[in-house]
């Protein structure tokens, strides 16, 4: 028997700490149903795998965003001459959010008003295109966070 051993943490081992590492690999082996010869190839397509979904995953997110960003400025209010934008979304990543406000405001005459509300907090995310002169989304951020007790900031388009 082999005499190395595994840490192996919180897994499902049976309140074991360590396992004979023969055990590790027969139960890897069990779980990529391949032999042992076979584990680093298959480990390899596995990570090949992953990564070709995570790229194909960023490219349909891009692509379900122009879809979302061409259906919000078509349902825009139009106030003043400019198409204003305002949702609030429910657990939802601020990241994308942000890429979101980014890709409508590179439409001319745009603004962009949203907040994340999470379990834990919510923000608000102001944005406006560049041709938009006499908008500051940062003092439009500072007074409307002054009612929720909010703290933030950004520049004249961002906030």
């Amino acid at each position: 028997m082999n005499d190395e051993y595994f840490d192996v943490g919180q897994s499902g081992w049976a309140g074991a700490k360590y396992i004979p590492s023969d055990a590790v690999i027969k139960k890897v082996c069990r779980l990529l149903k391949c032999g042992e010869r076979d584990i680093e190839t298959i480990l390899g397509n596995l990570e090949e795998d992953m990564q070709s979904c995570r790229n194909e995953n960023r490219s349909l997110r891009v692509e379900l965003t122009n879809y979302e960003v061409k259906e919000m400025l078509e349902s825009s209010d139009d106030i003043c001459g400019l198409k204003v934008v305002k949702k609030i979304y429910d657990e939802y990543d601020l990241r994308q959010v942000s890429k979101i406000a980014e890709k409508l405001v590179e439409n001319e005459n745009t603004v962009a008003l949203f907040a994340v509300k999470t379990a834990d907090k919510s923000n608000l995310l102001f944005a406006a295109s560049k041709d938009i002169k006499n908008i500051d989304m940062n003092e439009l951020l500072k007074d409307a966070i002054i009612l929720i007790d909010g703290r933030g900031g950004g520049n004249k388009f961002l906030a």
